[in-house]
């Protein structure tokens, strides 16, 4: 009858193997939980892209109100006030440009 006797030699590889296997068992864990993350950061900067873009529509709305309310409102008004008379035919000062020359 022949008697089979792990030496060191096998228990060493089949160590290595168990380690192996539990690096990549661990390292399979490792990716899930990154890619779970990645998919929840895209999510997460999807929707602040979204509610940037309806608070700049909100705020373009709101500034659109407060430009009309003061446009119509606050002219008529502060013009009464402080007695400034509307010119229709204003003449604007012309500035003349002066070019230098300089000699080299």
């Amino acid at each position: 009858m022949t008697v089979i006797e792990f030496g060191k030699r096998d228990l060493k590889i089949n160590f290595l193997i168990a380690s192996l296997v539990v690096a990549l068992v661990f390292c399979a864990g490792w990716w899930v939980v990154l890619y779970n993350n990645l998919i929840g950061l895209r999510h997460d900067v999807k929707e602040t892209r979204e509610m940037l873009s309806q608070a700049r529509v909100h705020n373009a709305e709101l500034k659109n109100e407060l430009y009309h309310i003061t446009d119509s409102v606050l002219e008529e008004a502060f013009f009464s006030e402080s007695g400034l008379v509307l010119d229709q035919n204003p003449q604007y000062v012309k500035m003349l440009s002066v070019v230098s020359h300089v000699n080299p």
